[in-house]
């Protein structure tokens, strides 16, 4: 993942390269004619953390699934893959991922197994206790009282239920311009002792090494986190 590459190459008839602020603000919500591009970009970079929490996902048949942040749905697919009969709702910030999504993953809106909305996680459109499974993958670190987001998390959780967090190490994303505009940083036992404190109970973190990214030229090692939590 090269980052300013990917942005300069969004940009060929400007003479100006995104700011990290700019870049910033694309990664928390893609919008304007970037955001299809940013899309596909944040797959390529969201896929080993992506893989990661999926792989931890123990999906029954008849599943409630929600995604908080789904972006474009590339990967929808790969939690379908898991169960028969899945059926998955999903909630993003960003208007132009709500129509990539859905354009995306057509035959899986139609037959009613996938529906995205437009929204914000600290204000759910669900009953309590709806789903069994909640994903959210580089997301946390953009809201800024994260308490009131996963309270609404658990809030729309069944008892029993897991929310698997797809996040970076602070001292992995702290290395990087665009992480001082707008990024809520903790370490990974800051975010567990504060679900903690909401009400849901640690169930393990796990952390793998990723292939390096390439920010205006230069190389950062990477890593991904898989925090997973339950409601009692």
């Amino acid at each position: 993942m090269r980052l300013y590459h990917i942005f300069k190459t969004l940009l060929p008839n400007f003479s100006l390269t995104p700011s990290a602020r700019v870049i910033a603000g694309q990664l928390r919500k893609p919008s304007g004619l970037l955001a299809k591009r940013v899309g596909q970009k944040m797959n390529e970079s969201n896929r080993h953390l992506y893989a990661l929490a999926i792989s931890q996902l123990n999906i029954k048949p008849a599943d409630h699934v929600l995604e908080i942040g789904f972006g474009n749905g590339k990967f929808f697919e790969d939690i379908f893959a898991k169960a028969d009969n899945v059926k998955i709702c999903g909630v993003d910030f960003s208007a132009e991922m709500v129509k990539e999504a859905n354009k995306n993953n057509k035959s899986r809106v139609k037959s009613g197994q996938l529906n995205l909305r437009l929204g914000t996680s600290e204000n759910l459109p669900y009953k309590d206790d709806t789903f069994d499974h909640i994903i959210c993958i580089n997301v946390i670190y953009f809201w800024q009282f994260p308490e009131a987001h996963f309270k609404e998390l658990l809030r729309v959780l069944k008892p029993g239920g897991r929310l698997y967090l797809g996040i970076r190490p602070k001292e992995i994303l702290a290395q990087l311009p665009f992480s001082q505009h707008g990024f809520h940083l903790l370490e990974t036992i800051q975010w567990t002792e504060m679900l903690e404190d909401i009400g849901y109970t640690f169930v393990d973190s796990i952390t793998q090494d990723e292939p390096p990214t390439h920010v205006n030229g230069k190389a950062f090692p990477m890593k991904g986190t898989c925090l997973i939590v339950e409601k009692n």
